[in-house]
Parts: C-alpha cells; sequence; structure tokens
C-alpha cells in the first residue's frame, strides 16, 4: 500500500509505503478508505458525520456511533470504520489516524506489487507464531521469518548480500542518482550524499 502526498502517511514527499498484505482484497479496500479518509479531511467534522452516516445505509448497516464533545474528522472516522469492522464481516480497520490526511492525495494512493517492481526481500516481523505461521509466510514468497527479539539487522545484511551489486559496480538510477555498493557512497548529480547505515541499505534494495 503507499499512500503519498505532502507528506504522505509517512512523514514523506514521495510514495509512502503505509500498510503491507499478502490479500488483493484487502489491498483494495484499505486503498479505497484511505481514499475516503484523504478526501473527508476536507470537510468538517459535521459533513464527514453526515456523509458517512448516508454511506453507512447505502453499505446495508446503520452507523449512529456516539462521539466526543468537540469531535474531529479523525474522531468520525475512527468511529466510522469501528463501527463497521463488527457490523460488516470482513472489512478490516484500516487504523492509520496518528497522521495528517489533510497532507494526503487521494490520486497517489494505490496498491504496489513489490515482486513487479524489485527483487527487495520480503521479511515478515512477528511478536511470536507457530510453525504453521512460518511455514504459510515461506508458501506466500517470503525470504524470512523474524520472531522478535532478534538480531534482525544483521539478519537483513545477509539477505541483502546476495541482491545486492557486485563489488565495484556502479548502479545509476533516474535523476542523476548513483550508487556504489562496496564504498557505501550515493551521489546525486555528482555530489555526495550523507546517508544512515539504515537509509543506505534501504536505498540499495530499491
Amino acid at each position: 500500500m503507499k499512500a503519498g502526498g505532502a507528506g504522505g502517511l509517512g512523514g514523506d514527499d514521495r510514495d509512502a509505503i503505509v500498510s503491507f498484505t499478502v490479500e488483493r482484497a484487502v489491498a483494495e479496500q484499505l486503498a479505497e478508505d484511505i481514499r475516503l479518509a484523504a478526501v473527508s479531511a476536507k470537510s468538517t467534522p459535521v459533513e464527514v458525520h453526515v456523509a458517512l452516516q448516508q454511506k453507512a445505509i447505502t453499505d446495508g448497516w446503520s452507523f449512529d456511533a456516539p462521539l466526543p464533545k468537540d469531535y474531529s474528522v479523525n474522531d468520525v472516522l475512527r468511529s466510522y470504520f469501528t463501527a463497521r469492522e463488527s457490523a460488516v464481516p470482513g472489512k478490516r480497520n484500516p487504523l492509520f489516524f496518528n497522521s495528517d490526511l489533510t497532507a494526503i492525495d487521494p490520486a497517489k494512493v494505490g496498491i504496489i506489487e513489490i515482486r513487479e517492481r524489485s527483487d527487495v526481500p520480503v521479511v515478515f516481523l512477528a511478536e511470536g507464531g507457530s510453525d504453521q505461521d512460518r511455514l504459510l509466510a515461506f508458501d506466500l514468497g517470503a525470504d524470512d521469518y523474524i520472531q522478535r527479539p532478534a538480531a534482525i539487522e544483521r539478519r537483513f545484511h545477509a539477505l541483502l548480500r546476495r541482491r545486492l551489486a557486485p563489488p565495484g559496480e556502479v548502479l545509476e538510477g533516474p535523476r542523476g542518482i548513483t550508487l556504489r555498493v562496496a564504498a557505501h557512497e550515493v551521489r546525486v548529480s555528482g555530489t555526495l550524499v550523507v546517508l544512515t547505515p539504515v537509509n543506505l541499505t534501504c536505498f540499495a534494495c530499491c
């Protein structure tokens, strides 16, 4: 899932990854919900409340949950999605309301199919999990399944070593971006860009 805009949901004016799922139907629903939230954020709380009550009726359920005094648009959306999750089987609560929804461009909300764009490793991070959970993750295409706490950074580096360019090779990207893998160096139009080790690793994956 991505939600770009002047800040996006990840504090980035580029396409910000905001959620992951292995189910296409779930991704489509979440994208629709984020677009709805982004459009709603440009209206008043009362207008959003009335509009969502009508939408619920159209969709075959009733949205009449109480709202706090001096409620905000985020309060209405949070209440709406929570009520919908209980009233409509299979509908998930997107849970993304700590962000400035007015910064999201609805036209930049969409779905990214990772394997169509990149060979970046897919790693499942879990607080726990059974053997069946781990097997399912690998069946779905995961490269690793990590139970926290774990030496996550070392395991990421081990995965990335298999995918990065050979030592000495220079990778060229758009807008004059170059990456020297062995030197851990990124330049834009010849100017060195200082990145943290984590940012460099993420950049190399893309």
